[in-house]
């Protein structure tokens, strides 16, 4: 989760145990701005996820697959990184992240395919 210190300005990045989906979700101001299950990973298998998070132009990829776009969405205020839990420290990670690489720009859709490959 990348967050402001409550649940209305946030980027969440999650795997649902359930149901195997990975799923990216922005708020800002309280109000959704993108939510999109971006695909689903097998329960202990590795899945490469890459995010575009800027003013109107958001978008996702899961595994070099199609990317999930929003062209109309507000940029959150982001202030802190918390890795492997929920914005309220609840719900931790069962699993692992190997790497977490922060582009200071918007990559293009093609980007975010060759990035989560």
């Amino acid at each position: 989760v990348i967050a402001s210190s409550n649940a209305n300005e946030r980027l969440t990045v999650f795997y649902g145990d359930a149901t195997s989906a990975v799923e990216v979700f922005v708020s800002s101001a309280g109000a959704t701005q993108f939510s999109s299950g971006v695909g689903s990973v097998t329960a202990g298998a590795a899945g490469k996820v890459a995010v575009r998070v800027a003013e109107d132009d958001m978008g996702a990829s899961l595994n070099g697959g199609s990317v999930a776009t929003d062209v109309d969405a507000v940029m959150p205020t982001l202030s802190s990184i918390r890795l492997g839990v929920r914005f309220d420290g609840a719900i931790p990670l069962n699993g692992h992240i190997q790497r977490l690489t922060i582009i200071p720009r918007a990559v293009s859709d093609a980007e975010l395919q060759a990035l989560s490959s």
